[in-house]
């Protein structure tokens, strides 16, 4: 499969508050496309589901069990209704901010801060150093 743009990035990010974190794309895969996030934290293991669709389970496998067995994951309970085909959110949360003032979530400072960050982890793979992110912007609430 030909892919002439950069369809490997591995990169290290280091959060403004300490945070460390490694992300992985691969964009050559001939193989089921695998969309889906992995956090490891300290307590244990976080499995999200695959952010280009709406729903899934949410599943959390802990460090270890109470009982001091082997761990097994579970199901996190949903924290909001948008777990089905919930394409009318955009427009919802536009209306939202509309009506009641409150922040719009796809903001020129989010977008701009992205970006800053996509293209520094593509220079630090070119250069082979790290580099420092000069925007930031808030974080919204979450969308419940």
């Amino acid at each position: 499969m030909d892919t002439p743009n950069e369809s490997q990035v591995n990169a290290i990010l280091q959060m403004e508050n300490g945070v460390t974190g490694t992300l992985h794309i691969d964009a050559d895969s001939v193989t089921e496309d695998q969309a889906y996030f992995t956090i490891y934290g300290t307590g244990g293991i976080l499995f999200l589901t695959d952010p280009n669709q709406f729903g899934g389970e949410v599943r959390f496998l802990p460090v270890e069990s109470e009982s001091g067995k082997k761990a097994e994951p579970y199901v996190l309970p949903a924290v909001n209704e948008y777990s089905g085909n919930s394409r009318g959110i955009g427009p919802s949360d536009l209306a939202d901010t509309i009506l009641n003032g409150t922040p719009l979530r796809p903001s020129a400072e989010r977008a701009y801060h992205v970006h800053e960050v996509l293209s520094a982890m593509l220079r630090g793979g070119t250069s082979g150093a790290f580099t420092d992110i000069r925007s930031s912007c808030t974080r919204p609430e979450p969308f419940i």
